[in-house]
């Protein structure tokens, strides 16, 4: 199962890369076959469902916490992801200071200060390497860590429900 999913992430960065230089950063790219959906998306980060802490900028594309503790925060995105396959990548930004939880959420309405993926509607891939579901202490492992480097290549299959994430090294 594990290298038939990698298979299909590299050839979704393969499609993504062929596309990429028609879009802006910070776009979700919804590859061929999703109905009615081929092609780029706008997304954004939604300031009406941003955690206390947060900085939103770039409009809206980017976000940033400084952290006085080690804590978790959740923004949602603009984009709902009900169906299809969609692929999107996270730039770090270099001064984060810790690991990240990145994922997807069947909730908009939660207490916003606290991590999505501690509760069963929330699904993520941590930054130490990781996959997160309905816990805030453990997860088995998956993928490579990352943190304030490289960029993160997240690719979303809600046809399988599949969440795949793929590192690649700046």
């Amino acid at each position: 199962l594990h290298s038939e999913c990698q298979k299909q992430m590299n050839d979704l960065i393969v499609e993504f890369d062929r596309h990429a230089s028609q879009v802006q950063q910070n776009r979700v790219f919804v590859p061929q076959g999703n109905p009615g959906k081929n092609g780029f998306c706008d997304f954004v980060l939604d300031p009406h469902h941003c955690a206390t802490g947060i900085q939103l900028s770039s409009g809206n594309k980017a976000c940033y916490l400084q952290e006085a503790g080690y804590c978790f925060r959740t923004v949602i995105g603009s984009v709902p992801m009900t169906s299809g396959i969609y692929y999107w990548e996270i730039h770090a930004d270099p001064r984060t200071e810790n690991e990240l939880k990145i994922g997807v959420s069947s909730e908009r309405n939660f207490n916003l200060n606290t991590a999505f993926c501690d509760y069963d509607f929330g699904w993520a891939f941590y930054g130490l390497g990781q996959l997160r579901h309905g816990n805030n202490s453990s997860g088995p492992k998956f993928g490579k860590p990352f943190k304030n480097t490289g960029i993160l290549g997240v690719c979303l299959d809600m046809n399988k429900v599949q969440h795949l994430t793929n590192l690649r090294e700046v």
